[in-house]
C-alpha cells in the first residue's frame, strides 16, 4: 500500500470518525436537553412545592434556556445538511458558511444546554434549602 492511498485511507476514517461524534453530540445535547425539560415540567412540583418556591424566574429562563438549546440543535441539522449538499455539489467546497453555521449552533447548543441545567439545579438547591431551615 502507497503512502498516499494510507494517508487517503487514515484521512477517510478521521472524516467518519468526526462525523460519528457530531451525530452523538447532537443526539446528546437534543435528548438530555428534551429529557430536563420534561422531567423538570412535569414533576419539579413534586420535588419544590410551587406555590411557596423561590426565583420562579430562574426555572423559567431554565425552561426556555433547554427549549433553546433544543432549538437550536434542531436548526443545526439543516445546516449541517446543507453544507453537506454544498459538499456534494462542489467537490472542492468545505461546506462554506454552512460549515461554521453548523459549528456556531452546536457550541451555542452546548451552551445553552449547560446554562439551562445550571439554573434548574440552582433553583432546585435554592428551594431546596429553604425547606430545610
Amino acid at each position: 500500500m502507497s503512502d498516499s492511498t494510507r494517508n487517503h485511507d487514515h484521512d477517510n476514517h478521521l472524516r467518519e470518525a468526526l462525523l460519528s461524534s457530531s451525530n452523538q453530540f447532537d443526539r446528546a445535547i437534543l435528548t438530555l436537553s428534551s429529557g430536563l425539560l420534561a422531567l423538570s415540567l412535569a414533576f419539579i412540583k413534586d420535588i419544590v412545592p410551587l406555590k411557596e418556591a423561590q426565583w420562579m424566574n430562574l426555572l423559567f429562563v431554565s425552561w426556555c434556556l433547554l427549549g433553546f438549546a433544543i432549538l437550536s440543535t434542531v436548526i443545526s441539522f439543516l445546516a449541517s445538511q446543507k453544507a453537506i449538499r454544498l459538499c456534494l455539489e462542489e467537490a472542492a467546497s468545505d461546506g462554506g458558511v454552512w460549515s461554521k453555521i453548523t459549528t456556531g449552533l452546536n457550541i451555542i447548543s452546548a451552551a445553552l444546554f449547560v446554562f439551562g441545567v445550571s439554573s434548574t439545579v440552582v433553583f432546585v438547591i435554592k428551594n431546596l434549602s429553604k425547606e430545610g431551615s
